[in-house]
C-alpha cells in the first residue's frame, strides 16, 4: 500500500515510475525469498539502494514541507 500512495503524497511526474519500480522489487523479493533464493544480482541490489536513497530524499523534502516540526534542525 505504501508504494500505491506515493504518487498521491509526493506528486511529481517521476513518482509513479519510482513507486512501480519499488513495488516490482518488492514482488521480486517475495519470489526470491520463497522460490529462488540467490537470484538477485549485485547490480540489481545496487540499483535498489540508489533508488531507495532517492526516495528517502524525496520523503524528507515532503516532510520538511508539510510537517516541518517532525524534522530535526
Amino acid at each position: 500500500m505504501t508504494f500505491a500512495v506515493l504518487p498521491d503524497l509526493l506528486g511529481g511526474d517521476d513518482t509513479q515510475s519510482l513507486a512501480d519500480y519499488l513495488d516490482d522489487c518488492r514482488t521480486k523479493r517475495n519470489v526470491s525469498s520463497y522460490d529462488h533464493a540467490g537470484e538477485v544480482s549485485n547490480a540489481a541490489a545496487d540499483e535498489l539502494l540508489a533508488e531507495g536513497a532517492k526516495l528517502r530524499t524525496r520523503v524528507l523534502a515532503w516532510v520538511r514541507k508539510t510537517q516541518p516540526r517532525l524534522v530535526p534542525r
